[in-house]
């Protein structure tokens, strides 16, 4: 087994990189492959988010039309509600991740030149657990210095932070952040609300429409609260979404049982708050 005992840390972890990328057939030697990755990878999530959200979409027009379960605040709490389930799975599959790596460098004979030592999966799961955790801690930190002038920010190395959790939950960083993302929580469920209420007013094909053009409309709100400078071009984005809107949602088979013909202009109201 190799091992590397001088040299900086970055070199025995650039060594370990080169030896896994060739045992995996991998060759990121040069900047190309690595743009070439992050594009497809892009490319990837992008086509995940459009069929999860037209998956999203169609389920919930069958529910509604075919199985006549007309209850928007449900279905809102059943997806809103797992969002929960990220910041655990996320910790999980990382700590997993830099466990497993550790192990492949400990058996491959590369030393921390930082002195730490392998003590097995339990203690290395849990430890970068913690190092985890000790970010979001540093992360609130400055984000509560940032919007509080008379806070003093306790540990300015994220490596040096807490020893125990109960210091970390019961900490005035945590509950700045918490609280903040509570409330913008709140605003993004009662913006997602609208989407399910107005899927049980219209067609799938005309709120996906209406929808899409939410971040055109959203310009209208940028210019007098952010005081975004204005742009024709961009004013005429805006018009040709609205236009489009009314285009779809007019035109085509006419449904009766959807209800009134005002209900794409309704929906097209609420998801420019969205």
């Amino acid at each position: 087994m190799p091992t590397v005992n001088g040299g900086s840390w970055g070199a025995q972890n650039r060594a370990f990189n080169h030896e896994l990328n060739n045992g995996l057939g991998c060759d990121y030697s040069y900047g190309y492959g690595f743009s070439y990755i992050k594009v497809v990878f892009v490319i990837i999530l992008f086509l995940v988010s459009l069929i999860s959200f037209v998956t999203q979409t169609e389920l919930t027009s069958m529910l509604y039309s075919s199985y006549e379960f007309n209850e928007p605040m449900l279905l809102l709490f059943l997806t809103h509600g797992t969002w929960w389930a990220l910041w655990p799975l996320q910790f999980i599959s990382i700590a997993s991740y830099k466990t497993i790596r550790r192990f492949v460098m400990h058996i491959l004979g590369y030393e921390d030149l930082g002195g730490k030592k392998w003590k097995g999966f339990r203690r290395a799961f849990a430890s970068s657990v913690k190092a985890q955790h000790r970010n979001i801690f540093h992360t609130a930190e400055l984000t509560t210095e940032t919007n509080k002038p008379d806070y003093e920010v306790i540990y300015r190395n994220p490596k040096k932070s807490f020893r125990y959790y109960s210091e970390f939950f019961h900490s005035e960083a945590f509950k700045h952040l918490f609280i903040m993302s509570a409330c913008l929580s709140i605003i993004l469920n009662v913006a997602g609300s609208t989407w399910y209420i107005s899927m049980s007013l219209s067609t799938g094909s005309d709120v996906t429409a209406i929808y899409n053009c939410s971040a055109f409309t959203a310009y209208v709100f940028a210019i007098p609260l952010l005081r975004e400078k204005f742009s024709w071009i961009k004013a005429n984005s805006v018009v040709t979404a609205v236009v489009g809107v009314i285009v779809v949602a007019y035109t085509g088979a006419k449904d009766l049982s959807m209800g009134p013909t005002t209900t794409p202009i309704v929906s097209w109201v609420t998801s420019s708050f969205f």
